[in-house]
């Protein structure tokens, strides 16, 4: 048995926007806080994080408070690439606010310009997730950005990955922990132990 935590990256210090590809930061001091919560709550041994900035520089801050932790960059674990859309305050979209309520009640047939499908995003994080699965024998942090996590949980509890509630409805804030369990030697059975949680509600070193 090997426990994977899906931890979504800290709240950015842009301006409201559709972050997907934009290497926006998370303030420093806020990474501390998750750095230092991290370790009080959750037991791992191997960290593996998008190449964003705002997930990446927790993962360094980690390792580098516990030599002990290994660090993998997957580039297939960055969140959607909204296109001609990403980055662009809201409030600055003009004309393109029609499009981004479209897209917003239904992704798949509403792509952004210039943006990644649907389609292509779940496959490219399905990939990547698969991937992990089959090569995680030691419990495992995950650093990766809400839509990943929940194209994560569709495909594990064979959800409709197409559906907008997924998007809209299931709640992935900022800083929290999803907790995965596989069983490598049964095909990489993975059970969903617990969603969304903020790091104060989990009991201490909830891995071992």
């Amino acid at each position: 048995m090997a426990n994977i935590y899906l931890m979504r990256h800290g709240k950015v210090s842009g301006v409201p926007a559709l972050y997907g590809h934009t290497d926006v930061s998370v303030d420093r001091h806020i990474q501390c806080v998750l750095a230092e919560n991290v370790e009080a709550k959750l037991s791992f041994s191997r960290v593996v994080t998008s190449p964003l900035i705002r997930c990446s520089e927790l993962a360094q801050q980690l390792v580098e408070r516990n030599s002990e932790l290994s660090l993998h960059v997957e580039p297939e674990f960055m969140e959607m690439n909204f296109g001609e859309l990403d980055g662009v305050p809201f409030e600055e979209l003009g004309q393109l606010g029609d499009t981004l309520d479209a897209f917003s009640r239904s992704p798949i047939d509403s792509p952004l310009p210039n943006g990644e499908t649907l389609s292509v995003f779940y496959d490219r994080g399905i990939r990547a997730w698969q991937r992990l699965v089959k090569n995680t024998h030691e419990d495992t942090l995950l650093i990766t950005h809400g839509g990943v996590i929940r194209v994560i949980l569709a495909h594990t509890l064979k959800m409709n990955w197409k559906a907008p509630e997924l998007y809209q409805r299931l709640q992935i804030a900022n800083g929290s922990v999803t907790h995965l369990e596989t069983l490598p030697k049964f095909d990489g059975w993975v059970t969903v132990k617990s969603i969304g949680l903020s790091l104060t509600d989990i009991a201490p070193n909830i891995g071992d």
